[in-house]
């Protein structure tokens, strides 16, 4: 049982937000010197107070910390607890560091606080690259990792911060995607065309408006106007993952009337087709369509999940030529059925999956998999056009056809245009052609 001495003391680092907690459990009679158990605390004073009330009677009782036999798993696991019961941040951010901190907890759990050293994390970096983990899931645990070891030193844990010591991981390529003309051109074809439904109409506005999957899902019919004179989508909240609606993300404290984004007549002429067909479709579910009804629906007349339509995307660009379906070692998997000729699909880059002429999964012979033939497992991921790449299509374009930049900052909703220039503005090249015979201009004075 630890001898404190005195009611501990509370020194304000940040005016109403951070605390500096010391506590004195006297002179050591050893080394001569004042053992002292110290923290940082995130929160109110109160908050401050009470947290001195649990620590003087977790050192009372003898559950002291043992900085030399505490483990990474145990201290990990009091950090993240500690940021849980402050209450300061999102959900959603404590929940990304519960999955980062598996990571960690693969490589450094069982291995003791005081024994993590600069060579130790930059092996934990290589074996979690070696396993197929990617840059930026690494550069995010050792962010994390990083924090956490910063806060042990801040405890007496240790005297030094090891991750300080190792260089950042590098910075992942970007993956930005967009269509050319012609895919674009191709792709809004196929989707105006033939009987609307709620994907395809999706991905018309996402073409037509360049918003984001969750402001798009997140649309009803009261914020869509389809006037002749002046028709818009007026983009005031997100259907998120979580299955809710919320603010969108950049008008969460400055700007809560979202931002309106004007819409053509061909957009118009789709969203009045799928207007019709949604009529028709929750009349036979017993639903009235209405202001409230969101744009985009389920089977069952109420906001699409975000998994499900990523789902119907994948399947409908590898249907449409925008992306594939690529096994592990390389080869891209198609779906033929028994007879085609497979002249045009060698085995060293095809992987083919057999179809009957009913559509059943099948061998080569045609033979239907049972429980006595089973089907081989084929483990595949998807290569291709992701949906964000529409909203980078958008933007392109809209720069490329003369819109100036800080209307196109509007449109699309950031608080700065470097977020436009930077990674949403790409070189269309029928532009990039057309800016030939610049010196016969010069030389002839046609230039203004």
């Amino acid at each position: 049982m630890a001898k404190l001495y005195g009611k501990g003391t509370i020194k304000e680092v940040t005016k109403g937000k951070k605390y500096h907690i010391t506590l004195s459990a006297g002179r050591n009679p050893i080394t001569g010197k004042y053992d002292r158990y110290t923290e940082t605390f995130l929160g109110t004073k109160r908050q401050a107070q009470l947290r001195v009330e649990e620590i003087r009677k977790e050192l009372e009782s003898g559950k002291a910390i043992n900085a030399d036999k505490v483990l990474f798993s145990e201290w990990l696991e009091q950090y993240l607890s500690n940021r849980e019961g402050m209450g300061k941040y999102r959900p959603a951010t404590l929940k990304h560091d519960r999955v980062l901190s598996k990571h960690l907890l693969r490589g450094l759990g069982a291995v003791r606080v005081v024994d993590i050293t600069p060579a130790s994390v930059n092996e934990f970096y290589a074996s979690m690259r070696k396993s197929g983990v990617g840059d930026t899931t690494i550069k995010q645990c050792h962010r994390l990792l990083k924090t956490v070891m910063k806060q042990a030193v801040n405890n007496d844990l240790i005297a030094r911060n090891p991750v300080e010591r190792v260089d950042t991981p590098k910075n992942p390529k970007p993956n930005r995607q967009w269509l050319s003309v012609e895919d674009a051109t191709r792709m809004s074809a196929i989707c105006a065309s033939g009987t609307p439904t709620a994907n395809t109409t999706a991905v018309f506005l996402a073409l037509a408006t360049g918003a984001r999957l969750g402001e798009i899902l997140g649309l009803t019919w009261a914020h869509i106007v389809l006037d002749e004179t002046r028709p818009f989508a007026h983009f005031i909240q997100q259907f998120t993952e979580a299955g809710i609606t919320a603010p969108l993300k950049t008008d969460k404290d400055e700007n809560p009337v979202g931002r309106i984004v004007p819409i053509d007549s061909s957009t118009v002429a789709v969203l009045l087709a799928w207007k019709a067909v949604q009529r028709e479709q929750l009349n036979q579910l017993g639903i009235e369509q209405g202001n409230d009804t969101p744009i985009i629906t389920n089977n069952c007349g109420q906001f699409l999940d975000h998994a499900n339509f990523q789902r119907w995307w994948r399947s409908f660009c590898v249907e449409n030529g925008f992306g594939k379906m690529v096994t592990d070692d390389g080869k891209q998997l198609i779906t033929l059925t028994v007879g085609t000729d497979t002249a045009q699909y060698p085995e060293s880059d095809y992987c083919i999956e057999w179809r009957d002429c009913d559509g059943w999964p099948c061998d080569e012979n045609g033979k239907r998999f049972s429980r006595s033939h089973k089907r081989p497992k084929i483990k595949s991921h998807y290569e291709g056009l992701n949906f964000h790449g529409l909203r980078h299509t958008h933007f392109t374009f809209r720069l490329a056809a003369g819109a100036d930049i800080i209307t196109c900052q509007a449109l699309g909703g950031w608080k700065s245009s470097a977020m436009l220039m930077n990674v949403y503005a790409h070189p269309v090249a029928q532009n990039v052609w057309n800016s030939a015979g610049f010196m016969d201009k010069l030389t002839t004075k046609q230039l203004v």
